[in-house]
C-alpha cells in the first residue's frame, strides 16, 4: 500500500526527488513557489516591483519548460539567474541603465539611449570581445546554460568557464564605457 503525503511537508530536497521522477505540474509549482521570494527580490532589486506578476509567471513557464527537460542542480540559483536575465532582455534597454550580473554603469544623465542605439551600443561592444569571451556571455545570459552545461559544450573545467565569463563581463563593461565617453 502507497504512503500517502502531503507536498507541503516535504523538503525541497525530497520534493526535487519526487520532481525528477515525475515533472508534474503541481510538485514544479510548488518548488517554484517556495522559492518566489527570490523572483521578488530580482524584481525589486532591478526596479521592476510593476511587472513582478508578469515575469513571476513568464520565468514560471521557462521553469517547467526547464524542470521537464532536465531538473536544474541548484533551483535558487537558476531562478535567480534566469529572472535576472529574463529582466535585462526584455527591459534593459528600456532604461538609464545597463544591468550585467552585479554590475550596474549608470549612463551619463545627458545622453538618452532609444532602443536601438543602446542595442547597436551593446552589439559593437560584443564585436569586440574575443570570440570566447563572446560566446561564454551569449551562452550563459542569453541562453541560460549553467556553468556545467557550458564546460561539456567546450571540453573545458566549470572553473575555467567561470574565470572566462568574469574576464568576460570586465571587459565588457570596459568597452561600453569607452563607447559611452567617446559618444560624449
Amino acid at each position: 500500500m502507497r504512503k500517502a503525503f502531503h507536498i507541503k511537508s516535504l523538503n525541497d530536497d525530497r520534493l526535487i526527488e519526487f520532481c525528477r521522477k515525475q515533472p508534474k505540474p503541481k510538485l514544479l509549482y510548488e518548488l517554484y513557489s517556495r522559492h518566489l521570494h527570490i523572483v521578488k527580490a530580482v524584481c525589486w532589486k532591478m526596479d521592476r516591483k510593476k511587472e513582478f506578476e508578469d515575469i513571476w509567471s513568464e520565468v514560471f513557464e521557462k521553469w517547467v519548460l526547464q524542470a521537464q527537460k532536465q531538473m536544474p542542480q541548484n533551483i535558487g540559483n537558476w531562478i535567480y539567474t534566469v529572472t535576472k536575465n529574463h529582466i535585462i532582455k526584455k527591459y534593459w534597454s528600456k532604461e538609464n541603465y545597463i544591468s550585467i550580473d552585479e554590475y550596474e554603469i549608470e549612463v551619463v544623465e545627458n545622453i538618452q539611449w532609444n532602443d536601438t542605439s543602446a542595442l547597436a551600443h551593446l552589439d559593437a561592444a560584443m564585436r569586440q570581445l574575443k570570440p570566447t569571451h563572446r560566446e561564454c556571455l551569449q551562452w550563459f545570459y542569453l541562453e541560460g546554460l549553467s556553468y556545467k552545461a557550458i564546460a561539456e559544450k567546450t571540453l573545458e573545467t566549470e572553473n575555467k568557464i567561470k574565470s572566462c565569463l568574469q574576464n568576460a563581463k570586465r571587459n565588457l563593461l570596459k568597452i561600453l564605457q569607452s563607447i559611452l565617453k567617446l559618444e560624449q
